[in-house]
């Protein structure tokens, strides 16, 4: 027992290949978020039949043409996040962030020309989504285990073919489940003596569990656009797009269990016995993107826009690294807080945070964002009044993940089974009350695009490496209000949002009862393990400074 453990420290600290990215790592880079100028996100980002406004031509680069003036523009964001893990205790997390949500110009030039009324062009640098968050939960009373999910994946192994050697590499070697070797050497998983393996959750057994996660990082965009004015009726517009992402999570899910089946000493059968054991997750993903827009915007009358615009995937490079490690106690908690294990020597104590070892792992894959294509239409009247509506069709299906040989199918084939096209409208107004001051509010509805069957935890979920947590994320709610105030060139405006988004959260995925390979009667013949709610509510301040000339 004690040579395993001494073996798992020198192996996994050398290991540096598994399953780097998974169809949730691929959806986080491609959703959105409602940011962008006070004005654009006070009506709920439905602008794109009016332009006219930074963060609109970055939606609809069409907008672009609207322009008849210069302007410099720079938003201020001040965020307040809350994360609720029903787990089934409540248990929330807020902070604080302020970070600078876009600056930028946009230059005009007049033609003079009958037909090309004005060729205009931008710069702007926009925080696009934000990933910081924090959330924990405790589950007082589970019915399996962590060890128990993973038992299963080791089927057809033999214990020689987990363990490690000066020689031998089971990471690097073989093609066997990360999580099943790391199990397997920090004594979480044993031999059940004929022929299989087995958690440390039996039946008698009473366990509780924890989680704590805490993300943070963003995805920033440097947008070039250009555009033009057709006879003050189409309006036109091109833009590229080039992405900085850097995502870091770090997460320690952890059990304690009575009556546990745990590992006797010398290898030679299990006895019953107490354990605690955890495993941290480290993750990080950072790298680059780049993608092209176009759409147009009509005038048929003048108080009627009508608009279009389509996105190109967003072409990432990135680089994943992760890192896990295990601890553990086996045996029986004495009063000065160290674990004794009964079947060993009852003068050997291990403590709580007992580490056997590190895996880590760094790659390298390309990552191809889902289309976007949006319609628009919006009423302008008297010069006072705008009401406005989006459509956006996103399709999450398409995502695709690939490295230097080819596509990933493996993944390709879970964004399929999980994810489907996903639907998001927007609705805003605004009412000019004299000329230099005007109130706004907006409303805006993405659903996540997930299938019915992964959201209600109906199907087997492949993750990152050893990073067995995942979440799908339920509809987003955006409501909205703000005001602004003019001055010659100068204006100044406000806006609130608060946003809610009730997501499904578990600590790993649901596992067929008997039959290891039997996924697909997984929704009638499955164990599942710590599921709760994870809602995130977000107060948003934003505080946008313009001056047009």
């Amino acid at each position: 027992m004690i040579k395993r453990n001494t073996l798992l420290g020198l192996l996994v600290i050398t290991a540096a290949a598994a399953s780097a990215q998974s169809a949730m790592d691929a959806y986080r880079l491609s959703e959105n978020q409602l940011r962008g100028t006070a004005r654009y996100v006070a009506m709920g980002g439905a602008f794109g039949a009016l332009g006219g406004d930074l963060s609109a031509i970055n939606y609809n680069p069409g907008g672009i043409g609207v322009y008849r003036k210069h302007e410099l523009v720079a938003t201020l964001d001040i965020d307040h996040l809350s994360s609720t893990l029903k787990a089934p205790l409540r248990n929330a997390a807020t902070q604080w962030n302020t970070d600078l949500g876009n600056i930028g110009y946009v230059g005009v030039i007049n033609t003079d020309l009958p037909l090309m009324q004005s060729f205009n062009w931008s710069l702007s640098f926009n925080k696009v989504q934000d990933f910081n968050r924090t959330y924990r939960g405790k589950f007082p009373s589970i019915h399996t285990s962590w060890t128990n999910s993973i038992a299963p994946s080791a089927y057809g192994y033999t214990p020689d073919q987990l363990l490690g050697t000066d020689q031998y590499d089971p990471f690097l070697q073989t093609n066997i489940p990360w999580a099943t070797i790391l199990a397997f050497n920090s004594l979480l998983i044993n031999p059940d003596g004929e022929g299989g393996y087995v958690g440390l959750y039996q039946r008698g057994s009473e366990a509780n569990a924890e989680v704590e996660v805490t993300e943070a990082g963003s995805i920033s965009q440097c947008a070039l656009n250009f555009g033009g004015n057709i006879d003050n009726t189409v309006f036109w517009g091109i833009g590229f797009g080039i992405y900085d992402v850097n995502w870091t999570q770090n997460s320690y899910y952890n059990e304690q269990i009575s009556n546990a089946l745990v590992p006797n000493a010398d290898d030679n059968g299990l006895v019953t016995g107490d354990a605690v054991w955890g495993i941290k997750n480290s993750q990080n993903v950072s790298g680059t993107g780049l993608d092209f827009k176009a759409g147009v915007i009509v005038r048929p009358i003048n108080e009627l826009r009508l608009g279009f615009a389509v996105h190109s995937p967003i072409f990432y490079d990135l680089d994943y690294w992760g890192q896990a490690w295990t601890d553990f106690g086996l045996g029986r908690i004495e009063p000065d807080g160290w674990y004794t294990h009964d079947s060993l020597d009852p003068n050997q104590k291990y403590p709580y945070n007992y580490s056997p070892g590190v895996a880590d792992s760094d790659f390298v894959r390309s990552l191809k964002s889902p289309w976007k294509v949006s319609l628009s239409a919006a009423g302008v009247f008297g010069g006072r009044y705008i009401l406005s509506a989006d459509y956006i069709r996103t399709q999450y299906a398409d995502m695709l993940y690939s490295d230097d040989i080819g596509e990933l199918e493996d993944i390709t084939s879970d964004i399929k089974q999980y994810y489907r096209g996903g639907n998001e409208f927007r609705l805003g107004g605004e009412v000019r009350l004299t000329p230099a001051f005007s109130l706004r509010a907006g409303y805006n509805i993405k659903d996540s695009g997930v299938k019915t069957a992964a959201f209600d935890n109906r199907d087997y979920v492949y993750t990152t490496g050893l990073q067995t947590i995942y979440e799908f994320k339920g509809a987003q709610h955006n409501y909205s209000c703000g005001a602004g105030w003019r001055s010659g060139g100068f204006y100044v405006d406000a806006a609130y949002v608060y946003t809610t988004q009730t997501n499904f959260w578990s600590a790993f995925s649901p596992f067929p009862r008997r039959n290891p390979d039997d996924v697909y009667t997984l929704a009638a013949n499955a164990v599942h393990g710590p599921e709760a709610s994870l809602t995130d509510v977000n107060h948003r301040v934003v505080l946008t400074l313009g001056y047009k000339f």
